[in-house]
């Protein structure tokens, strides 16, 4: 029997165009994917799918077999082989188009190979997707990555007894995603491209090239330690460089949450602050002033986190849960007990869900990620890069 979820397929967005007209987007990739298969553009297919941005695929976290979706299908007239996206009802009640195939084992991932790189190839280029143009592995590397983060963000709304399933989903996308990286080394070169050019190139960090931070979190999972030990999360320079390119993203939205709240100058009273700091002679300032600048530095710490707060608890469930599941014994855990999840790990994520929610300050935030910021000065520091990044990436307008 093969296993996966409903998916209710509809659209991907290109991020590059501003035209609104979905089918229009698809229309330029069908195009372009036409162009490279006479062999025109070398590299254009693999840069076509990273710039694009789902918008309207959801995964349902609930398991699904091939055979029920045949069924439902022929209820409605229909078989496998349209992909026309005929509504369907999965058992609890979601309206789906499609299902995900995810690893269980070898034998069951090569049954439900073709199926899943057809689904693929209509999730990037629509319904007539695999007849337009043939799977490529940067599809892949494209769909994977989104529909995990998607179960990230779900449950930073979720409430306690709905994170079962919505972490057995993220669980099962990411072991059929190492699954394929390590059996496919097209897929694997590809993964490991974007990781390594986000490290080692400043252009290819920008939203223009790498827009979701979150999808790059799970790349680094899953890179070639082997041949890059250097792009991992866990080095220092590389986690270094991943997050100030995620504060600088923080920026605009920061900026416009105090505006809103009709406070106009909140990066100039954080470009002051810094100046005090910089030119803060500890041995010969008044206590009083010491006291008070550290307040005020306190404080205005803590506002930007209470602007971003969503991001940063999506990123810390981001690393949280990478943290659980990506350990030397998780892939043969999963496999052994056909897809679901330990209880004891379970219960660990979701104290560990409670405890981010809890967040309140900039500090917890830093030390609950493992960021190497140690003090409000270092803060300061992270912060008007942040804000000067912004401005050079054209994130925001000029704050400062």
């Amino acid at each position: 029997m093969l296993i996966g979820f409903p998916i209710d397929v509809k659209c991907f967005q290109s991020s590059f165009s501003n035209d609104k007209n979905n089918n229009s987007n698809q229309k330029i990739i069908e195009i372009a994917l036409l162009s490279i298969s006479n062999g025109k553009i070398a590299d254009e297919i693999e840069r076509r799918m990273r710039k694009l941005k789902m918008v309207n695929a959801e995964l349902f976290p609930e398991f699904l077999s091939l055979e029920a979706y045949c069924t439902d299908l022929a209820i409605n007239g229909s078989t496998v082989d349209n992909l026309n996206g005929i509504q369907l009802r999965s058992p609890l009640g979601n309206r789906y188009t499609h299902i995900i195939p995810i690893y269980l084992s070898e034998a069951h991932f090569q049954r439900s190979e073709n199926h899943l790189k057809t689904l693929i190839s209509v999730i990037c280029c629509g319904i007539d997707g695999s007849e337009k143009s043939d799977y490529h592995p940067s599809m892949f590397v494209k769909v994977y990555p989104a529909l995990m983060n998607k179960q990230i963000v779900s449950l930073l709304k979720c409430q306690t007894y709905d994170s079962e399933m919505l972490l057995t989903a993220f669980a099962n996308l990411l072991r059929t995603y190492r699954y394929v990286c390590s059996k496919d080394q097209s897929v694997q070169e590809i993964n490991d491209k974007h990781v390594k050019e986000f490290c080692g190139n400043e252009k290819h960090r920008t939203k223009e090239w790498t827009n979701d931070l979150g999808e790059l979190l799970f790349k680094m999972s899953t890179i070639d330690q082997s041949k890059f030990p250097g792009y991992t999360f866990e080095n220092m320079a590389s986690k270094k460089i991943f997050y100030e390119e995620f504060f600088a993203r923080q920026i605009f939205w920061v900026d416009k949450y105090w505006k809103q709240k009709r406070v106009y100058n909140f990066f100039k009273q954080f470009h002051d602050a810094s100046t005090k700091l910089k030119s803060l002679n500890v041995a010969e300032t008044d206590e009083k002033i010491k006291v008070e600048l550290q307040d005020q530095c306190c404080k205005l710490l803590n506002q930007f986190f209470e602007a971003s707060q969503i991001s940063l608890r999506l990123l810390l469930f981001n690393i949280e849960s990478l943290r659980t599941f990506v350990t030397p014994e998780f892939d043969a855990n999963l496999d052994s007990n056909y897809g679901l999840l330990n209880k004891d790990r379970i219960q660990a994520f979701r104290k560990s869900m409670e405890e981010i929610k809890g967040l309140t300050k900039l500090s917890q935030f830093f030390q609950r990620s493992s960021c190497p910021i140690q003090s409000s000065e270092a803060a300061f520091r992270l912060i008007m890069k942040a804000v000067i990044d912004a401005q050079r990436f054209r994130y925001c307008s000029q704050l400062i």
